[in-house]
């Protein structure tokens, strides 16, 4: 969702780190996407089909406002929220707490991981 504006930003990278960062996101969502649609499907609680359509709806119109603003916003960080915020208002104990958890953790340690993994390679280049 954001790879078209990290590459559209002018004078930021060449036309090759583009190319594979965009052959990394294809290689990763077809590697890891499974695991991810299941746990946000079935992981945390069964979905009704209105609850799903608002989650996608929502989640699609942050991000599209967020890259109007130049803020990189993934989806899917937008559509579990709104999984999560639903099984909220449903009440907490139709949740699988454990998944909910490893959801946020991802969100807190997958900057840190790319930041440190990014200062390694920047700092051996």
């Amino acid at each position: 969702n954001t790879l078209g504006l990290i590459a559209g930003v002018p004078n930021n990278q060449s036309s090759a780190a583009s190319l594979v960062v965009g052959l990394g996101s294809v290689l990763g969502a077809f590697t890891l996407g499974r695991g991810t649609l299941r746990r946000l499907t079935e992981g945390m609680f069964t979905l009704r089909y209105p609850n799903a359509f608002f989650s996608q709806l929502v989640g699609a119109g942050a991000v599209e406002l967020a890259s109007q603003f130049g803020v990189p916003l993934a989806i899917t960080e937008t559509v579990s929220s709104g999984i999560i915020g639903s099984g909220l208002g449903r009440k907490m104990r139709f949740m699988n707490t454990r998944s909910v958890f490893v959801i946020v953790t991802s969100w807190v340690m997958s900057p840190v991981i790319g930041f440190a993994a990014g200062y390694i390679l920047r700092s051996l280049i």
